[in-house]
């Protein structure tokens, strides 16, 4: 690759990056959002209980609601880097299915690190 190929992978890693803060910021606060609903409904509700929290994809301009129990919720924010989404609302380019369930996916966000820009086949 010469020098204005890996000037254009330079130009497409930074748009991809700067999308991927995009992305995450909208997810971060949706899953916020979501960790505050939990603490006032905690206590109010059975471990059973549907609650409607607020799908955490991407996509800021999403505002559905992902159907989940309490429980289900804590086991999805084990770590920092999982998310609930409705099923379906996945970006592939910054994020990987860890598990399907039918109310919900759950998903992985990469790090700037893991971004790639995919070459085309000759």
């Amino acid at each position: 690759m010469g020098v204005e190929g890996e000037r254009d992978k330079e130009l497409i890693l930074a748009w991809k990056r700067r999308r991927w803060e995009r992305v995450a910021r909208n997810e971060r606060d949706f899953k916020l959002h979501n960790r505050r609903r939990e603490q006032i409904e905690r206590g109010a509700v059975g471990e059973d209980d549907l609650l409607p929290f607020v799908c955490e994809c991407g996509d800021r301009e999403c505002a559905q609601a992902v159907e989940m129990t309490i429980p289900e919720l804590d086991t999805t924010h084990t770590a920092p880097d999982r998310y609930a989404v409705k099923p379906g609302h996945v970006i592939p380019e910054f994020e990987e299915i860890t598990a399907k369930h039918d109310r919900y996916w759950e998903v992985r966000k990469f790090q700037p690190s893991e971004l790639r820009v995919e070459t085309p086949a000759l």
